[in-house]
C-alpha cells in the first residue's frame, strides 16, 4: 500500500470530519425522539395514576353502581331472545299508552365493552302527550332501554304525531368461552 499524499489526506480528514458530523446529528435526533417519547409516555403514566386515584377516592360509589348492575340489567342468553323480548316490550308498552306501530324492524345486535346491545326502529302514531309518556316509562333506569335516534312530525290529522325512534336494550355482556 502506497502512502497518502497530502492532497488525500486533506480529503480523508473532510471526509472523517463530515462523517463525525453526520452521525452526531443523526444521534441527536434519535435522542430528541427517544426523549419525546419518554416524555409522552410519563404524562399517559401521570393522567393513568390521576383517574386510578379519582376512581379509588370513589371506590363506593362504583362498588354500588357495579352492584345494581349486576342485580339490575337483564341478561341475556341468546341474541334472538332478547331481540324478541325487546320487540314484546315495545309493543306491549306502546299498546298501554294507545299509540298505534306502523313498522316495526329489527337492527343488528352489538357487543359492546360493557354491554350487549339489541335495537329496533319503530314508527308509530298517536298522541304526542301518550308518545312522551311511553318514553318516559320505556326509558326507566332499571329498563336499560335506551333512545338511540328520534324523529317526530306533526300528522295530517291533528293531534296525532307521526314518529319514528330507534330503541335499544342493553344486556349484561355475553361471556364468550375461550
Amino acid at each position: 500500500m502506497r502512502p497518502l499524499q497530502n492532497n488525500e489526506k486533506r480529503l480523508a480528514a473532510v471526509f472523517g470530519l463530515l462523517m463525525i458530523a453526520y452521525l452526531h446529528w443523526w444521534g441527536y435526533g434519535e435522542w430528541q425522539s427517544l426523549n419525546r417519547s419518554v416524555q409522552q409516555k410519563e404524562i399517559d403514566l401521570i393522567a393513568e395514576k390521576n383517574a386510578a386515584t379519582i376512581i379509588l377516592e370513589k371506590k363506593e360509589l362504583w362498588l354500588e353502581r357495579q352492584k345494581f348492575l349486576s342485580e339490575k340489567q337483564p341478561t341475556a342468553k341468546e341474541p334472538d331472545l332478547a331481540s324478541a323480548n325487546l320487540i314484546d316490550t315495545i309493543q306491549k308498552s306502546a299498546e298501554a299508552h294507545q299509540l298505534k306501530i306502523t313498522e316495526i324492524a329489527l337492527q343488528s345486535t352489538q357487543s359492546l365493552p360493557h354491554a350487549f346491545q339489541t335495537s329496533a326502529t319503530v314508527k308509530l302514531t298517536g298522541k304526542f302527550e301518550n308518545i312522551v309518556q311511553w318514553l318516559y316509562q320505556l326509558q326507566g333506569p332499571e329498563n336499560f332501554t335506551i333512545l338511540i335516534r328520534s324523529s317526530i312530525k306533526s300528522d295530517p290529522n291533528p293531534p296525532q304525531v307521526l314518529a319514528e325512534f330507534e330503541i335499544a336494550r342493553w344486556y349484561q355482556p355475553i361471556l364468550t368461552k375461550p
